[in-house]
C-alpha cells in the first residue's frame, strides 16, 4: 500500500512515468497548454487555480459530472473534517470534493483506489495521472491511496463524515465496502453510493440500497444514480429543501 500525501506548491511537474494511450495524451496535453497560457497571463493564483480546475474537470472522463452540484453544496453545509472517496478512475468525484473542502478551510479528502481499473467500467492504470493533476493544483488538503479497499481499512483509524462508495459495482463488492467502512462514518455523517441506475443487472449497487435500512434514504436517478444514506434527520430534511430532484426512498421506494 503507498500513501501520498501531495503538498507542493509547484505547478505542472510531470509525474508520468509511462505511455500514455491517445485519450489520456490528448487530455492532458490540453490542459497543459491552457494552463501554460494562464501563467503567462500573470492573473492572480485564485483565478490561476480555478481557471486551470475547471479546464481539468471539463475535459476529464467522468459518469460523475451532474452529481457536482450536490457534492459541492454537501461539502458546505456539512463542513466534514473526513470524506472518504472509494474509487478514484480519473479524479473527478475526488477533485471536487477536494475543491470544495478547500474552500472550507477545513478537512482531509482521502481517494483510495487499486488503480488497476475493474471489469465493469474498464481497465486501466490512472494513477500518475491523478498524482499529476493533484499536485498541479497543489490540493494540500488530499491524499491519495493506492491499494485496496479491505487492505487500507485494516489501518484505517479516523471518523469519517462522507463517505463516496463507487469502486467495484457488484452487489457483493458493495456490500463489503459497506460493511467495513460505514463503522467509520459518525452518526450525523453521510453515505453516497453512485450508480444506483444502471441498466446492467451486474451492477448490484441498487440491491444493495434497497435493502440498506436504520437511517434515512434519498436518491437521484440523473447520471446513473446516486444512492444517499444517512441517520442524521436534520441533514435529510435540508437534502429534501434543497434539491427539487432528489426521490424520497419512504415516499418513491427505488
Amino acid at each position: 500500500m503507498l500513501i501520498l500525501l501531495l503538498s507542493s506548491s509547484g505547478i505542472f511537474h510531470s509525474l508520468l512515468s509511462q505511455p500514455l494511450d491517445e485519450k489520456d495524451a490528448n487530455f492532458l496535453g490540453a490542459v497543459k497548454a491552457q494552463a501554460c497560457q494562464l501563467i503567462q497571463l500573470d492573473q492572480n493564483p485564485e483565478a490561476h487555480f480555478s481557471q486551470v480546475l475547471e479546464t481539468y474537470l471539463a475535459n476529464m472522463p467522468s459518469a460523475w459530472k451532474g452529481h457536482r452540484p450536490f457534492a459541492e453544496w454537501l461539502v458546505d453545509y456539512m463542513q466534514p473534517d473526513q470524506i472518504v472517496d472509494l474509487g478514484v478512475d480519473y479524479g473527478y468525484s475526488t477533485l471536487v470534493f477536494a475543491n470544495a473542502a478547500q474552500k472550507n478551510g477545513k478537512g482531509i479528502v482521502s481517494g483510495i483506489d487499486s488503480f488497476q481499473g475493474e471489469g465493469m467500467t474498464g481497465i486501466r492504470n490512472t494513477y500518475a495521472y491523478v498524482l499529476e493533476i493533484v499536485k498541479n493544483l497543489n490540493l494540500y488538503n488530499t491524499e491519495i491511496i493506492k491499494g485496496n479497499f479491505n487492505e487500507v481499512n485494516r489501518n484505517w483509524e479516523r471518523s469519517i463524515d462522507i463517505l463516496h462508495i463507487d469502486g467495484y459495482h457488484s452487489y457483493e463488492a458493495v456490500s463489503n465496502d459497506f460493511n467495513t467502512w460505514a463503522p467509520f462514518v459518525l452518526d450525523d455523517g453521510i453515505v453516497l453510493f453512485h450508480d444506483i441506475n444502471v441498466p446492467n443487472p451486474a451492477f448490484g449497487v441498487i440491491d444493495f440500497f434497497r435493502e440498506l435500512s436504520g437511517g434515512y434514504k434519498l436518491y437521484f436517478l440523473h447520471t446513473y444514480g446516486l444512492g444517499i444514506f444517512t441517520k442524521n434527520a436534520l441533514l435529510y430534511e435540508a437534502i429534501k429543501n434543497q434539491f427539487a430532484d432528489v426521490y424520497d426512498d419512504a415516499e418513491t421506494p427505488l
